[in-house]
């Protein structure tokens, strides 16, 4: 079991500027405003500051997996790609991936977009590796 409030709180006092987006989140999260919350994890995830080591990927194991059978599938997706950027070693993200496909990627257009993205991705760490 996750201890999402903690989190959230624990996430809180990382940083002055951060503090009111990562309290924000808790307050969509704590009222199951699942619509709202998605579009602000769409922002956060998109955002520079939050872009940077593995931060993306610690939100996603301790907070977005908790409710993202909540989420439109499509922004899932999307928010999944940025997570999976952060993944250093090209088969896990591929992994983490097809395991969010089989986990509700019931319509064609969403698992076709998966496939693309992880097919990109796959592209992109090959010609990163033949370039250093």
């Amino acid at each position: 079991m996750k201890d999402v409030p903690g989190f959230l709180q624990q996430s809180q006092s990382s940083g002055p500027g951060e503090a009111a987006v990562w309290h924000r989140l808790e307050e969509l999260y704590t009222k199951k405003l699942w619509h709202q919350l998605t579009l602000q994890v769409l922002d956060f995830v998109q955002d520079p500051c939050f872009a940077q080591g593995d931060g993306l990927i610690k939100l996603y194991e301790n907070f977005i997996s908790d409710f993202e059978h909540r989420v439109n599938p499509l922004s899932l997706v999307e928010i999944i790609l940025h997570v999976v950027r952060q993944m250093t070693d090209p088969n896990v993200a591929l992994t983490f991936l097809e395991k969010t496909r089989e986990k509700g990627m019931k319509d064609r257009l969403e698992s076709w977009c998966t496939d693309v993205k992880s097919m990109e991705m796959l592209v992109e760490h090959q010609a990163h590796d033949v370039l250093t």
